[in-house]
């Protein structure tokens, strides 16, 4: 479990190297991109969890729980705000994406965040709920990340109707457009995460 923990964790930690009197803001920067790293590496540990399992001939419960306690017991503080990040950037690609395809010229189609376009998502669609699965496969979701997974939500959320009212508060079907998004993005996105 403890090499299978530096699969994740590693690129948290800061190289031997590393003179923290040379850091400027760029540490925000790294932060705030930490998430574009995740999926290869909950991919190599997905795969790492299975041919455990495998090779050892055991129980895949018991080898995701000591798995899950020891990447969590050595994780920063970063971790969880990097599934939030994560999460965000893929429920923001939806909406986007759902708002320029319907090609409703009363609908913004600029991106909610920096994280809503869908170029700065480095998920194709099947690597997308390949990721989602090995999540779950983990273990991870919904336990470990529900709070990170309902924040990102709340965020897309916020922003998207932030957008659409953009100081619009007469417009008569604002509450039309934000229950379409929610039905036909939001809630069929939540049920992929989740496997639903």
């Amino acid at each position: 479990c403890r090499a299978a923990s530096t699969l994740i964790v590693h690129r948290y930690s800061q190289p031997p190297n590393h003179d923290p009197s040379r850091d400027d803001d760029d540490d925000d920067n790294e932060e705030d991109d930490e998430w574009k790293t995740l999926p290869a590496r909950i991919l190599r540990l997905e795969k790492h969890l299975l041919d455990t399992v495998k090779k050892e001939n055991s129980d895949i419960g018991r080898e995701s729980v000591s798995l899950t306690a020891a990447i969590f017991s050595a994780a920063p503080p970063t971790f969880l705000s990097s599934f939030r990040n994560l999460f965000s950037a893929a429920l923001s690609s939806h909406v986007s994406s759902s708002s320029s395809s319907r090609d409703d010229s009363s609908e913004t189609t600029d991106p909610i965040s920096f994280e809503a376009t869908p170029a700065a998502f480095p998920l194709s669609p099947p690597d997308e709920k390949r990721l989602y699965a090995a999540l779950r496969a983990l273990g991870w979701i919904p336990s470990k990340l529900t709070v990170p997974l309902c924040e990102s939500i709340q965020n897309v959320i916020f922003d998207s109707v932030k957008d659409d009212i953009g100081g619009n508060f007469e417009d008569d079907d604002l509450l039309e457009r934000a229950t379409r998004r929610k039905d036909v993005t939001i809630v069929p996105w939540v049920k992929q995460v989740l496997g639903a």
